[in-house]
């Protein structure tokens, strides 16, 4: 089952200016009592850290402040501040460590010199042996015409412990073709201005893959949009970065004994492999050398379990299951 067909099945149980390249996206504004443009989001978060990403004006440095409650009382704790790069459109991801397990934590972005942002949260995943109940949510193509994303009101009604974003994280190739960096940057944050999109974000963590509307739909080798919306997909999302490996996409989580998450990414290979040759099948000893020998993929092998797929012919996520 490809990825579109599994999402249309589980579907069924402010302002806006012309673009000089063909989309009509929205205004990203600057909050001048703040500093900060769109709402900072958590991801990649483990038992004991989590990623938090953000955008400000130009200028801006900013520090991530964080706590156990709404109002930075318990164990309250800040970041130091960095500067946001214009090479990332003003934006950063800042890292918090030596978080407690299963642990709920606020945060919020704060500008030098300039009132703090809106206050997130989310909650930390349990130890790799605690026998802990997991709630997640799933979807995935986020096309900006199909604004509002009021899906995500769903989402936030479950109270996930986090959100999984299946890719198709934008279109850069329908309502305007982007073809620079900033075009792509643009499509990220006209659908980042989504309302429902921000309440959600900021009520849970979020694990993001790609797929191929980031670059252009079932592109093929060589396309040379890969890198540009490879590079903006990872300004736009707080993915941890591997020192020696800065735009790596595979990774793995684990939440408690029972669940595993095995996000890996073949779409980039697809500069040097046909993405045809990249199934839906089960993970086994057919897969391409150059999955198969991902160390997501080795672990999981080496330790069989239960395996539901949600994947396509460009992305495989892999949830391994427990006994429970």
């Amino acid at each position: 089952m490809k990825r579109r067909e599994f999402l249309k099945i589980a579907a069924g149980a402010g302002l806006v200016v012309p673009s000089l390249f063909g989309c009509s996206p929205a205004i990203t504004l600057t909050d001048q009592s703040t500093g900060l443009s769109l709402w900072s989001l958590s991801g990649d978060v483990t038992d004991t850290s989590a990623m938090v990403w953000f955008r400000a004006e130009p200028g801006s440095e900013v520090a991530v402040q964080y706590a156990k409650d709404y109002y930075m009382t318990i164990d309250y704790k800040t970041t130091k501040p960095v500067p946001v790069d214009p090479k990332s459109d003003y934006t950063a991801t800042l890292s918090l460590d030596s978080l407690q397990p299963a642990t709920r934590y606020f945060y919020r972005a704060a500008a030098v010199g300039k009132k703090p942002g809106e206050v997130g949260t989310f909650v930390t995943a349990p130890t790799s042996s605690a026998d802990a109940k997991v709630v997640f949510c799933f979807s995935g193509d986020t096309r900006e015409s199909y604004r509002p994303f009021l899906i995500m009101n769903a989402v936030r009604a479950q109270r996930p412990d986090f959100f999984l974003h299946l890719g198709d994280a934008i279109y850069a190739d329908r309502n305007g073709t982007a073809h620079r960096l900033e075009e792509f940057w643009q499509k990220y944050r006209t659908n980042r201005d989504d309302l429902s999109t921000q309440y959600c974000f900021n009520q849970t963590s979020v694990y993001v893959t790609w797929d191929d509307h980031e670059v252009a739909d079932n592109y093929l080798p060589g396309n040379p949009l890969a890198p540009i919306g490879q590079r903006a997909f990872l300004d736009y999302w707080p993915i941890r970065r591997v020192s020696g490996d800065p735009t790596r996409i595979y990774r793995s989580f684990r939440w408690g004994k029972n669940v595993e998450l095995f996000i890996l990414d073949t779409d980039f290979d697809v500069m040097r492999i046909s993405r045809f040759e990249v199934t839906h099948q089960p993970l086994g000893a057919d897969r391409p050398d150059y999955i198969e020998g991902s160390p997501p993929v080795a672990e999981m092998r080496a330790q069989p379990a239960r395996q539901p797929q949600v994947g396509n012919s460009d992305r495989v996520i892999a949830v391994k299951m427990g006994e429970q």
